[in-house]
């Protein structure tokens, strides 16, 4: 608006939803292909069911999609897979 102040606005009634960058560390060929398969079943499309961590530990599941992923080798049975998981609703 000028003389530094600016307007704020949610877009959406529901708009406080959560946006998790999570990373799997230490998993094993299996596991890593367990998850990226997972993931990649999904397609960014279909929500699945995901209690995210503390502080945002909730008493009932929440639901995201998972729009970007990527996994790292770093060594022998030792794979590395970053997330970012967004909350939609049910």
């Amino acid at each position: 608006f000028g003389d530094g102040y600016e307007q704020r606005v949610a877009n959406d009634i529901n708009s406080n939803f959560l946006k998790l960058n999570l990373k799997f560390d230490l998993r094993n060929k299996m596991e890593a292909t367990a998850i990226l398969h997972f993931l990649n079943q999904r397609r960014a499309l279909e929500a699945f069911a995901f209690n995210p961590p503390e502080p945002f530990l909730a008493t009932e599941f929440q639901y995201f999609v998972c729009r970007s992923w990527g996994n790292n080798f770093s060594f022998y049975e030792n794979f590395a897979i970053n997330a970012q998981f967004e909350q939609v609703s049910a």
